[in-house]
């Protein structure tokens, strides 16, 4: 058995933040990120500890800028957006959905700090980008359609964005040309990437050079050697499997959900 099954349901069971004689990683103190550990083409190698970032029921944690965001108690009915430091505790703010009666989630704050929201309601979903202004604004939908486990991951630095769309057994990568206008650069099938299915979003790194997706019982890692050119296979992290995994710009930290909170592990 991997290291990793043994030390998540370790965690499950004791439902502690210590794990492997780490320190107890505080919610109202905790580390900001390492010096740069600098990304390159070779998958990284993660320490089999976990530690606690968040002390709160959120998932979709993602950052950029110094501030984190995440959906939290989010239901069928009801949604918060919350907001705060990197391994911080996190605010609720206020964010209004466009579409009346509907549900806000999937929160992705991107490299060019606007945030990426799904708006879902009985019959539709969308997402859409909301722009800071006193709070979070929303400015305009993204041109494409959705079905319930069809997700948009965190998309690369502007002005010429890389976004991927994952389709359970393919996913589409979405250029923007600076303007706003997106159009399809190329569709792969998920054996590309040596899985059958697509189970999570996919996050591209800011440069679009790295991506992390989770398929069947694992989370996978993508490099490219350029945004030009497609992505071809992927490699398997030894890290707790999750379906909201999020890899800092640096590649030093992983952070997912788990147990009602927001945990990372680290190279």
């Amino acid at each position: 058995m991997s290291r990793w099954p043994r030390v998540w349901l370790f965690l499950l069971a004791c439902s502690c933040n210590e794990v492997h004689g780490l320190a107890t990683t505080q919610l109202v103190d905790g580390r900001g990120i390492d010096a740069p550990a600098r990304c390159s083409m070779d998958t990284p190698v993660f320490a089999p500890n976990v530690r606690e970032s968040v002390f709160r029921p959120c998932t979709d944690y993602t950052f950029a800028g110094g501030m984190a965001i995440a959906a939290c108690g989010i239901t069928i009915t009801t949604s918060r957006i919350a907001e705060g430091p990197i391994d911080g505790p996190l605010a609720d703010v206020a964010i209004m959905p466009s579409v009346p009666d509907a549900v806000l989630s999937e929160p992705r704050l991107t490299p060019d700090d606007d945030l990426l929201v799904t708006q879902r309601t009985s019959s539709t979903k969308r997402v859409s980008v909301y722009r800071r202004a006193n709070g979070w604004v929303w400015d305009r939908d993204l041109p494409f359609t959705f079905a319930t486990l069809e997700y948009a991951g965190v998309p690369s630095r502007g002005p010429q964005r890389h976004l991927m769309i994952t389709r359970s057994s393919m996913v589409e990568e979405f250029l923007d040309d600076g303007n706003n206008n997106w159009s399809l650069a190329r569709t792969q099938p998920a054996s590309v990437f040596g899985v059958e299915n697509f189970g999570s979003p996919m996050h591209l790194s800011a440069d679009g050079l790295r991506a992390v997706f989770s398929a069947g019982s694992s989370v996978q890692y993508a490099a490219r050697p350029s945004v030009d050119v497609p992505f071809a296979g992927s490699s398997p992290l030894e890290v707790p499997l999750a379906r909201d995994m999020f890899l800092s710009e640096d590649c030093s930290r992983l952070y997912f959900s788990g147990l009602e909170r927001i945990f990372y592990v680290q190279r």
